[in-house]
């Protein structure tokens, strides 16, 4: 296979797991809390790391013996952010997480205008324009309700 067909599977897979993502973890908040869900995943996803590293290069295990506390303070605020995450979806609809968590880097890129006067291209623009037409689309029944129409 062309890499570039291997890439165009990785994406469509990465896509169709981030669709199902919320749903799922809406379904399994029924049976789990929020803090299991996101222990396992975050222990999960460490033993298939270090499984995949002893086979591929065990030289890299030995960071684990002195890990740097850039390391420590990003996997924790990982941990965090997954954590909100599932908060999220707790506490609201999974169509609602999943708006929240794409409008973030959307609000990254905002931010990055204002606060580093950061002067964006015309295809940055129309993406961020286009994304915010979407969300308007898929929050406008939400939006007439809260201004008191009910059609």
């Amino acid at each position: 296979m062309q890499p570039r067909t291997v890439g165009l599977w990785m994406a469509v897979t990465t896509a169709l797991s981030w669709a199902v993502l919320a749903v799922a973890l809406k379904v399994a908040l029924h049976t789990f809390s929020s803090g299991t869900i996101v222990w396992f995943r975050m222990a999960v996803a460490s033993a298939i790391l270090i499984g995949i590293f002893v086979f591929t290069k065990p030289k890299w295990l030995k960071i684990l013996k002195a890990p740097p506390w850039q390391g420590l303070v990003a996997g924790i605020l990982l941990a965090i952010n997954y954590y909100g995450y599932m908060k999220g979806v707790e506490l609201t609809t999974a169509s609602n997480a999943q708006i929240l968590i794409q409008l973030a880097p959307l609000t990254f890129a905002a931010l990055s205008i204002y606060i580093y006067k950061e002067i964006p291209t015309r295809i940055q623009l129309a993406g961020m324009l286009t994304a915010l037409t979407g969300f308007a689309f898929f929050y406008w029944d939400q939006i007439l309700m809260s201004v008191g129409h009910s059609d």
